[in-house]
C-alpha cells in the first residue's frame, strides 16, 4: 500500500515536469541500456548462489526473482553491469515490452532481453524511472517493438526516443525523487527479509517446534528491538493524538496528494518513553493510513 502511495507520488511529480518542460532530447543522450548476458542453460544448477533474472522476472514495477534460475559461478566473459545490485532498474525487451522495475535483491544477473538502465549521471536514475513508468512513455516502446510471434523492443531504436528534458530542471526533479525511490526500494527489501522470514517461521509453526499459544500481544510489545521500530512507527504521533491538530495537518496529506512518506518516518524512542502500546499504536496507523482524514477518530478510539 505505501509503494502505492509512493508510486503515485512519483507520477504526479513527474507529470508535473513534463507538462512544464518545452525541450527535448534523446534517450542516448543521458542514458544507456545494458544488455544481458547469453547464459548456458547446462549451467544452472538448483540451488546456486546467483539468480538469473529474465523477461518473466521483470513485472509492473516488480523484479521478482523467486523463481528463478541459479548459477553457482559467473561467467568469464559477462560484462560488470550483468552483476545487478539492488537499486537498479531493469526493463523488459521481449514480449510484454517496456516493463521497468527495481531490484531489491542482491546476486542477481542479468539475463539477455532484459537491460539495465545506466544513466550517464548516475543522480538522474530516479527521474529515469519515473519517466519509463509514465504510460504514456511505454505506449512509445510498445509502439517501436517489432515481432509477430511476440514482441521485440531494440535498445538501439529505444535509444532514439526523445524526451522532454531540461538539464537543470531535471536534475531537480530527480533530486526531489530520489527520496521516493528511496522508499520505494527500502520497502521491497524490507518486504523480502519479512517474507523470509515467514518462511522460516511459518514450518516451525506448522509443526509445533515453535509453541506461541502463552504468548500475549503486551509480551511481544517489548520484544522488537527499537532499530525496526524506528523504521515502522511514525514520528508525527502528536497529530494521531490531537484531531484538532490532525484536521489541519493530516487532511492536506489525503486531499491534496502531499508526501504520505511522512507517516512511515519514526521516532521509537519517544513512543516508547510514552510507553505506548505497540499494538495499539500499529492499529492506529493503519486506520489513519486506510480511512484518510475519517480514521483520525478511528485512530484515538484505538489509542
Amino acid at each position: 500500500m505505501v509503494n502505492g502511495y509512493l508510486e503515485e507520488l512519483g507520477q504526479a511529480l513527474t507529470c508535473k515536469y513534463l507538462d512544464s518542460c518545452i525541450s527535448n532530447c534523446l534517450l542516448s543522450d543521458i542514458l544507456e541500456l545494458g544488455n544481458g548476458f547469453a547464459f548456458k542453460s547446462g549451467a544452472y544448477t538448483e540451488s546456486g548462489r546467483y539468480k538469473v533474472l529474465t523477461i518473466k522476472n521483470v513485472q509492473d514495477g516488480n523484479v521478482d526473482c523467486s523463481s528463478s534460475n541459479r548459477l553457482d559461478e559467473l561467467p568469464i566473459k559477462m560484462k560488470e553491469h550483468c552483476k545487478l545490485k539492488p537499486g537498479d532498474v531493469v526493463l523488459s525487451l521481449t514480449g510484454n515490452v517496456g516493463r521497468v522495475g527495481i531490484v531489491a535483491e542482491t546476486s542477481c544477473l542479468l539475463n539477455q532481453r532484459v537491460a539495465v538502465l545506466l544513466p550517464r549521471d548516475e543522480h538522474c536514475l530516479a527521474g529515469l524511472y519515473f519517466i519509463f513508468r509514465q504510460q504514456s512513455f511505454r505506449s512509445e516502446m510498445i509502439g517501436i517493438a517489432k515481432g509477430t510471434a511476440q514482441a521485440n523492443l531494440s535498445p538501439v531504436e529505444t535509444l532514439r526516443l526523445s524526451i522532454s528534458y531540461d538539464e537543470s530542471t531535471f536534475q531537480e526533479l530527480s533530486a526531489i525523487l530520489r527520496p521516493v525511490y528511496d522508499g520505494i526500494l527500502a520497502n521491497k527489501i524490507e518486504s523480502l527479509k519479512l517474507a523470509e522470514f515467514r518462511n522460516l517461521l511459518l514450518p516451525k509453526l506448522m509443526s509445533g517446534e515453535i509453541d506461541v499459544s502463552k504468548i500475549g500481544l503486551m509480551q511481544l510489545n517489548s520484544q522488537f528491538p527499537k532499530a525496526w521500530l524506528s523504521r515502522c512507527l511514525p514520528r508525527c504521533w502528536d497529530w494521531i493524538r490531537h484531531p484538532e491538530l490532525a484536521m489541519r495537518v493530516v487532511a492536506p496529506v489525503f486531499v491534496g496528494g502531499v508526501k504520505r512518506s511522512d507517516f512511515i518516518v519514526a521516532s521509537a524512542d519517544v513512543l516508547m518513553d510514552m510507553g505506548v502500546n505497540l499494538q495499539h499504536v500499529v492499529l492506529g496507523i493503519h486506520a489513519l493510513l486506510v480511512g484518510g482524514v475519517n480514521g483520525i477518530h478511528l485512530c484515538e478510539n484505538r489509542i
